[in-house]
């Protein structure tokens, strides 16, 4: 879901603006791997790494929400919020992917302790439902995009 506006911003924001998010995103992404996730994690721990990604995640989403609704002739005030989501967007992805992947390890780990088995089964088994999940949500709001964009309810809202 968080992918939605990566995706669409170019189709329904001024173009400057989106293309500008959508390297900000990527910068901040990197730079947030690279320098910032490890301590951030360190210091929040796991869960709170989890819990500040996803904050940033909806403050990204919530401020492309905010410029999408602004409309395309509003093109400075789109800009800024884009811009300023969208490096939200950046620092959550590096910060919560670290996390995440020590929070999956260390649930294999626990999961092993209390049912035994082999760790690779538990690992593929966790992993595959994740993906299940995961990508059936990014579908299904790709899909839903693509119906919505179909039945031009952007023309609706603008």
């Amino acid at each position: 879901v968080v992918t939605t506006p990566l995706v669409v911003a170019t189709s329904v924001l001024y173009h400057s603006a989106a293309y500008t998010g959508n390297a900000l995103l990527n910068i901040f992404t990197v730079a947030s791997a690279f320098v910032m996730a490890a301590p951030a994690v360190n210091i929040l721990g796991l869960k709170g790494g989890i819990l500040f990604g996803m904050l940033l995640y909806c403050a990204y989403a919530g401020l492309f929400a905010i410029a999408f609704l602004l409309g395309k002739e509003q093109h400075t005030a789109q800009m800024l919020l884009f811009s300023i989501g969208s490096a939200f967007g950046g620092v959550a992805a590096g910060t919560l992917w670290t996390a995440q992947g020590s929070y999956f390890a260390r649930t294999v780990d626990l999961l092993h302790r209390k049912e035994g088995g082999e760790r690779s089964a538990l690992t593929a088994s966790l992993s595959g439902f994740f993906a299940t999940v995961y990508l059936g949500c990014e579908v299904l709001a790709k899909v839903s995009w693509s119906l919505l964009d179909r039945a031009e309810v952007a023309g609706w809202i603008t």
